[in-house]
């Protein structure tokens, strides 16, 4: 039942941890219980954060470490009045971002972030803080 309960997690890549109710609609997971839904959400999470590790990792070609992906994530404050203002340091600077977290502290792409920031983000960047429910992702 544990593999049919894994498959189903990541086919359907819930948002949030589905209800027992909802686990026993499909098929061969009738009498699922709350421990089992929660020790299989688990190994979820832990699959999507080892693949964001993994992502992360890649984006910095095996050199740099976090100081490195933060010196791109990570803008100086420019005023909400001409949000154009800041000069580029890049030659193709990325799309400039409003990322919100729903924690204080929480961690992602080698740092903790806090309230709201403007920041630069790669594409990929985009993609893994739009896949994690903790944070809000707009373009600017």
């Amino acid at each position: 039942m544990m593999e049919n309960l894994l498959q189903l997690l990541r086919e359907k890549a819930f948002d949030k941890k589905p209800t027992v109710e909802e686990l026993k609609k499909f098929d061969g997971l009738d009498s699922i219980t709350a421990k089992e839904r929660d020790q299989a959400w688990k190994v979820i999470q832990d699959e999507k954060q080892a693949q964001s590790k993994t992502n992360s990792e890649a984006d910095d070609n095996g050199g740099g470490g976090d100081s490195d992906k933060n010196s791109t994530t990570t803008t100086t404050t420019t005023t909400d009045s001409d949000p154009d203002s800041k000069p580029s340091t890049k030659q193709n600077a990325s799309p400039r971002y409003r990322v919100t977290v729903m924690r204080d502290g929480f961690r992602r792409l080698g740092r903790a972030w806090s309230g709201s920031d403007d920041v630069e983000l790669s594409e990929e960047e985009v993609a893994i803080l739009e896949a994690d429910p903790m944070f809000s992702v707009v373009e600017l």
